[in-house]
């Protein structure tokens, strides 16, 4: 309290209403105003999506939103499928000032396409940006403008078992300095792509882990539970020993503590001396016993930045 009470007498009175007023004036993210431009050359679409790499084909459309420190969010609009022009200094590249989201659309058996929980991704995406001081925006409405462009590109979404529309919304930090600090300018994008499973070995068929304790990837303190390039791009060393070991991914560990596989969720069921069992994963534990009618529930989130 004492350190929020000398900030505040050290701002000036007209900088602290200034700056109170600048923030109040920027532009939020809006889905009204979205325009849309459709492509006048369609890709081909591949004839068997389960024969395709992961994340490798992209549809026809992307969404694009720009953001100045001074403005806010501009319109969002909807293009065609394009490259990005950059400056070499631009801080994404220097300094990772990036953050992205994954979540799947699904063609239902009666045609229709829908979305799983992508709200959640949404408030994580959020808090992914507050941490790497990328400016946050209004996940609601921001879905909206996911969802047209989903409309847009639906003739993408495939049917086939196993299949799905995978939805990457991406953010970053567009500034062209070579400096060390927050971004003046952003921008915040969603692409598209037709998959099949992630792993070669199907969709239901198991995979094998490697749990070496050589390697870490988060730890308490750490910033595991930012969805940031940063996390990813130090993991593909261990990936690939994973790989000549026989094994598809890697089991993290933090010492004894077990926090995440790789591209996945893990859970581990354990079967206690009274013979209840604990479904664990690595934020939340579901303890179950069992006692007619109903299953008591306790949930318990651990201490610690651990990346999901």
């Amino acid at each position: 309290m004492a350190a929020s009470v000398t900030l505040r007498s050290w701002m000036p009175r007209c900088a602290r209403w200034s700056f109170v007023r600048r923030l109040a004036t920027l532009r939020p993210l809006k889905h009204e105003g979205c325009t849309i431009q459709r492509t006048t050359s369609p890709k081909t679409k591949p004839e068997n999506v389960l024969s395709v790499a992961f994340g490798s084909v992209f549809t026809d459309h992307m969404l694009e939103v720009e953001w100045d420190a001074e403005i806010g969010w501009q319109p969002p609009k909807i293009v065609p499928f394009h490259d990005f022009s950059l400056s070499p200094a631009t801080v994404a590249l220097h300094y990772g000032l990036e953050i992205f989201e994954g979540t799947k659309a699904y063609r239902r058996d009666d045609g229709r396409i829908q979305l799983f929980r992508p709200l959640e991704n949404m408030k994580r995406m959020n808090k992914s940006a507050e941490r790497m001081t990328l400016p946050t925006f209004n996940g609601e409405e921001f879905l909206k403008c996911i969802k047209d462009l989903i409309r847009v590109d639906a003739d993408w979404v495939p049917s086939e078992p196993n299949t799905s529309l995978y939805i990457r919304p991406t953010l970053i930090g567009t500034r062209p300095s070579l400096g060390v600090g927050p971004t003046d300018r952003a921008l915040l994008y969603v692409i598209l792509c037709p998959v099949g499973p992630y792993f070669k070995t199907g969709g239901f068929v198991p995979v094998s882990l490697l749990a070496d304790p050589q390697y870490v990837r988060s730890w308490h303190g750490g910033i595991g539970d930012a969805k940031a390039g940063g996390n990813y791009g130090p993991t593909i060393h261990t990936q690939l020993q994973a790989e000549k070991r026989g094994c598809q991914q890697v089991l993290w560990l933090y010492g004894d503590e077990l926090t995440e596989v790789g591209t996945m969720n893990v859970f581990v069921n354990l079967v206690n001396e009274n013979g209840g069992w604990c479904l664990i994963n690595s934020w939340f534990v579901f303890r179950l016993v069992p006692s007619p009618p109903l299953f008591p529930t306790t949930r318990v989130k651990p201490h610690g930045s651990m990346h999901t």
